[in-house]
């Protein structure tokens, strides 16, 4: 599903983020833990997706001055729930699509489980 995500957007604009090359037994599981404390369906997992792709910042087409070549990646979605979660809440923000920073976590500053 990420692949084809990848591609899809590709097919419109340049894509920074990477596509990834396997679902190793640390992703499988990782994947499995977020579906289970996320509560993730299908739908879920297409709008999480959805909202990276959408965003300037976590998408990588705008990116920050302090992490000028991040994007977020499906590792960094699959680490943990907190994650997951706050690309959820971003996309619902009212600034999402401007890239808006202000008041916003980084990727330093990761829920670890």
């Amino acid at each position: 599903m990420w692949n084809r995500a990848v591609d899809n957007m590709a097919a419109v604009e340049e894509v920074k983020i990477p596509k990834i090359r396997g679902l190793t037994s640390e992703r499988s599981k990782k994947c499995a833990a977020r579906i289970q404390d996320c509560l993730l369906t299908e739908d879920a997992w297409k709008n999480v997706i959805n909202a990276v792709h959408a965003d300037d910042w976590l998408s990588g087409r705008k990116p920050s001055a302090q992490y000028p070549n991040w994007c977020a990646t499906f590792d960094y979605l699959v680490k943990n729930a907190g994650n997951i979660m706050r690309v959820l809440e971003r996309a619902r923000a009212p600034d999402s699509a401007t890239g808006n920073r202000e008041g916003r976590s980084s990727p330093g500053d990761e829920v670890t489980r």
